[in-house]
């Protein structure tokens, strides 16, 4: 009973709306156009050797660092980074990105823009562990010197 009402007042917003059909199409391909065109500007935000890095984990707390290698048109192609740790607690610690220190091979992420001023998330898989893929999905500019807290359990 509680779904079907959901069902109706979302059915009843999108037809009072006229948010189905070729008005959405248009919609969506005006703004997937617009969103590509803000990829240059974003890129150009990034210089080769910066360190990105993304937090991950349940019940711990992983954390990656990527150095950037190059960039294409519409995406940066980074190589994991190792990171030293500062153990600052039991079973926690602060990781700090060692840059140059390659432990593994190249990957590209992608550019993903969102907002007319600059906003976007760089998103995209990463190689560990002799080629396996991983699934960070954020990954945020960092710098040498900035500490990320790490957790691990026994």
């Amino acid at each position: 009973m509680v779904k079907q009402a959901i069902r109706d007042n979302i059915k009843k917003h999108f037809d009072r709306e006229n948010l189905c059909g070729p008005r959405v199409d248009r919609l969506w391909r005006s703004y997937r156009g617009a969103a590509k065109a803000l990829i240059p500007a974003i890129l150009a935000t990034y210089s080769e050797g910066d360190i990105l890095s993304c937090s991950w984990g349940w019940e711990q707390t992983n954390v990656e660092f990527v150095q950037v290698i190059r960039k294409t048109a519409s995406r940066l192609i980074v190589r994991a980074v190792s990171g030293k740790l500062k153990q600052t607690q039991s079973m926690a610690g602060k990781l700090t990105p060692v840059k140059n220190s390659f432990t593994g091979p190249a990957f590209a992420l992608s550019i993903r823009p969102f907002g007319p001023n600059g906003g976007h998330c760089v998103k995209g898989a990463y190689i560990y562990d002799q080629g396996k893929v991983g699934s960070a999905n954020h990954w945020n500019k960092t710098t040498e010197t900035e500490e990320h807290y790490c957790s691990w359990y026994a």
